[in-house]
């Protein structure tokens, strides 16, 4: 890729260090893009090794752990350039990849908000380019105008349904996002931090939780996603469970259900995420 002032290139990590050496260090150091790496308060280090490995990159280094979106939004409110890439530390993007994904935004219709590649090998049909309602978050090249026209990601989300969320609200401002099946890039999947127990039940509380949020801000709570038959489901799921793992799972689902209906936020005022595992330190 030549060198470019029309691209940012934004990495959300937490404790990513080693993946993110692994699959975008080519990127990183071969792009002429402006590099934004908002590290979310990790544990490992990564910050300080970031910075050392790739001194063309800014790194952004938070307090706390602000979540996907929230840490998003950082890298979004300080984009000087036309276009950003949101792009996840365990995704295998390339020099050549991004730049033509670039090129597909760019020749997009004028109210195109989002541009995203196929991260699954099923979606890579080489149909060309699809207008779809919505796209994964691991890889997102935006309009900076239209994303910040939109409003960014919703700050009361920590983790998952960010992404769902935002697609909701291009498409309700009127502005049209397209999956691009001509480019593929893989997708490690739930590699892009280190994992631990704690960061699992971490995540599968802000799942269900945030599940439920976005149902309800979009008054979507009928029939099967009414959140008392959540509870009741999860309910089921953690007693039947014979597995640790899958009681661990439903347990935490179950709480993070239930901590919505309560009236309990994912983001606490000091900023920090919701940890259930972590109540006395909170």
């Amino acid at each position: 890729m030549t060198e470019t002032t029309e691209l940012t290139i934004a990495i959300v990590s937490y404790n990513s260090y080693a993946v993110i050496t692994t699959c975008l260090d080519d990127l990183i150091r071969s792009s002429g893009s402006k590099i934004t790496i908002i590290d979310n308060a990790s544990t490992d280090g990564s910050a300080e090794k970031l910075i050392d490995t790739y001194p063309n990159a800014q790194v952004i280094k938070s307090e706390v752990n602000l979540g996907y979106g929230r840490a998003a939004n950082i890298a979004i409110k300080n984009c000087e350039t036309p276009y950003l890439f949101l792009v996840n530390p365990d995704l295998k993007a390339g020099e050549a990849n991004t730049a033509k994904l670039l090129n597909t935004i760019k020749s997009s219709p004028s109210d195109t908000a989002l541009v995203a590649p196929a991260t699954d090998e099923k979606k890579h049909t080489k149909q060309g380019l699809i207008e779809v309602d919505w796209v994964i978050g691991a890889a997102m090249m935006f309009d900076i105008r239209h994303l910040k026209s939109v409003g960014m990601f919703d700050n009361n989300i920590f983790l998952f349904s960010e992404e769902s969320d935002l697609c909701k609200r291009i498409l309700l401002s009127g502005y049209k996002m397209y999956l691009d099946t001509e480019i593929y890039i893989e997708h490690l999947y739930r590699q892009s931090s280190t994992p631990s127990p704690d960061t699992q039940a971490l995540k599968d509380w802000h799942k269900a939780w945030s599940k439920l949020y976005l149902n309800h801000k979009y008054c979507n709570e009928r029939g099967k996603h009414n959140p008392y038959r959540a509870v009741l489901n999860y309910a089921i799921k953690w007693m039947l469970a014979t597995k640790p793992e899958k009681r661990q799972k439903y347990k935490y689902r179950l709480n993070g259900s239930i901590s919505f209906l309560k009236g309990r936020p994912a983001i606490l005022p000091s900023g920090k995420p919701y940890n259930p595992t972590r109540l006395d330190k909170q």
